[in-house]
């Protein structure tokens, strides 16, 4: 085992499984997606938008940070086909997110947990699934996979001391460095992982007088800033967060975060760590790790809260850091365990859908669009069925939302009565072919009356300022020239904050044509 874990076979093994996924991924040149689907646009339209020069916050609204969207960009110099580029994305993450897993795991690990961690953490950047414990092939959420590979690599520097170093203060310059650089990462990434953690680091900054942590960041924030134009990025990332805040419910737990943490997923994994915390104040010698725990475990809590599908991640890295510190036959390790075993069904899941992208069955998927760069993104066949929607008849559960009263109205009209929960490939394709003879033309600005709107991908103008996902606000309302009103949209709720903002801008609105499938609007100037 300890011939496994020296520093040449594991840079091997990280290698060979990001050649493997690599090879699993790209081998037919497509990307198979069972659901999400629509995520995918969300993140395709905000790096042709990058690509125009457009810089995210400053010139649209998302909550994401622009390293969520760099690598794609990159990739995107490479080749124009989607599938492709989102994949390869993912694989230039965790080839670049490789040596630091490495350098954390030999200087913090050894044996068997050494080489759990750096294989896993090394999977997480190239998964296709949205969240631990769905099966469906997507891309969707991957910034928080990649957010977790890099905090799970934080924790350990956090946790446990640089076994090559003597001392009370077991952390050097390296260390520092690749601290801040972490923490540089996830703030560009998603702002949350960065709040979530800020205050452990600071405690580990001043208690390891790792004050190196400090001037690397100024330097990263500072090149950053140049980079990204200016101080006026970060004044609108902030702004664009602090607008998020209360506003996008539908990636929140029932019952609120408290709801979270009493889930069959989450009660367990709390309840370990926190008696490993409470038994730490038997063993001075280990009370350090109980006080870091317990500055870690809020922030740990707000950032799985704020993670779609809610999984503990994070408790990879802290089952390994609760082996690894205490002595073999101590009540802590084998918490410490529990929490790890607890953590594998994610881990598998991510695992096992870099493998399963191998087996898809090509023949049950078709071309999300037939033409173009989304060609090579392949979606269930009865995806681009049009027909499939669905009306209200019961109360619909997802995500704690209850559709009950779905009419939405629009100039004081009922416009929507069911929503779609298939066939959205289907229905924008027949719509989108409708257009051009209702008298929408390519370089008119055309709006959806939803919270997404993906007619940009057949080739209609959307306004610059438009959010690519709506959230909050009239962005892009002002200089839209057409609207079209779905029959069924996705999401009845988003639809009416849509029609209202809408609304609350202007009412000039003429009507120029309705069917089953929507109605089409034209602004009168």
């Amino acid at each position: 085992m300890q011939r496994v874990s020296s520093p040449l076979v594991l840079a091997i093994l990280q290698a060979s499984l990001i050649a493997l996924a690599g090879l699993a991924t790209l081998h037919t040149g497509n990307l198979y997606i069972d659901t999400h689907e629509i995520d995918l646009f969300h993140v395709v339209d905000i790096v042709n938008r990058m690509a125009a020069g457009l810089r995210p916050h400053v010139d649209f609204m998302t909550p994401l940070g622009a390293l969520s969207f760099w690598p794609f960009l990159a990739l995107q110099t490479v080749t124009d086909s989607v599938g492709p580029m989102l994949q390869g994305g993912q694989i230039l993450v965790a080839a670049l997110s490789a040596p630091v897993i490495l350098y954390v795991g030999l200087t913090r690990l050894k044996g068997i947990p050494r080489i759990t961690f750096v294989l896993l953490c090394t999977a997480m950047p190239l998964a296709l699934v949205p969240s631990g414990l769905v099966s469906g092939p997507s891309i969707s959420n991957f910034y928080n996979r990649w957010g977790w590979c890099w905090a799970s690599a934080l924790l350990l520097l956090l946790l446990l001391p640089n076994r090559r170093l003597e001392g009370e203060h077991a952390a050097n310059g390296w260390d520092a460095t690749v601290a801040a650089l972490l923490m540089c990462a996830l703030a560009m990434l998603k702002a949350t992982f960065f709040v979530g953690l800020a205050p452990a680091v600071l405690l580990w900054v001043i208690r390891e007088r790792a004050w190196l942590f400090l001037a690397v960041s100024g330097s990263v924030f500072l090149g950053l800033t140049l980079l990204l134009g200016g101080f006026d990025y970060w004044i609108a990332y902030v702004g664009d967060v602090f607008d998020m805040v209360g506003v996008d419910t539908l990636k929140r737990a029932n019952g609120g975060i408290f709801g979270m943490l009493v889930e069959p997923m989450a009660l367990p994994v709390f309840g370990l760590v926190l008696l490993a915390i409470v038994a730490t104040r038997q063993r001075e010698a280990y009370l350090h790790i109980g006080v870091m725990l317990l500055v870690l475990l809020p922030g740990l809590a707000f950032i799985q809260y704020q993670s779609w599908g809610h999984d503990p991640i994070w408790a990879l890295a802290v089952g390994l850091v609760l082996i690894a510190a205490f002595p073999s036959r101590s009540r802590i390790r084998t918490l410490g365990v529990g929490v790890v075993a607890l953590s594998l069904p994610a881990q598998i899941n991510y695992l096992g859908s870099i493998a399963n992208a191998v087996a898809i069955n090509d023949a049950a998927h078709r071309a999300a669009l037939e033409t173009g760069p989304f060609e090579s993104v392949r979606v269930e066949a009865g995806k681009k069925n049009q027909n499939i929607v669905y009306k209200q008849e019961e109360p619909f559960g997802g995500a704690g939302y209850d559709y009950e009263g779905l009419d939405v109205t629009f100039l004081g009209e009922t416009v929507s009565v069911c929503f779609r929960r298939a066939g959205l490939f289907g229905q924008y394709e027949t719509i989108a072919a409708q257009l051009p003879g209702l008298g929408v033309e390519k370089d008119d600005r055309l709006i959806s009356g939803e919270g997404i709107n993906l007619y940009w991908a057949y080739g209609f103008r959307q306004p610059d300022d438009l959010a690519p996902w709506y959230y909050l606000g009239t962005d892009g309302f002002a200089a839209a020239d057409w609207l079209v009103v779905h029959t069924c949209p996705d999401r009845p709720d988003q639809a009416r904050y849509v029609l209202q903002a809408v609304e609350s801008v202007s009412t000039d609105w003429e009507q120029i044509h309705q069917d089953d499938l929507f109605r089409l609007y034209r602004r009168v100037r």
